[in-house]
């Protein structure tokens, strides 16, 4: 899969609500919960590169 710093942001955010995403704790959930309604994209992107690479592991 390709780099999310090279998607658009709507693929990046269309595949995140795709994803199935674990939060190991309250305060991880609360970062990735502030990062969708503000739209910190570049959290976002960090967020599904970091999915990705754990993936394919």
């Amino acid at each position: 899969m390709k780099d999310a710093f090279d998607m658009e942001d709507k693929e990046v955010l269309d595949r995140l609500s795709c994803a199935h995403i674990n939060f190991s704790n309250d305060v991880e959930f609360k970062e990735f919960n502030k990062a969708i309604q503000t739209h910190d994209m570049n959290y976002l992107r960090q967020t599904l590169n970091n999915m990705n690479s754990a993936a394919t592991m």
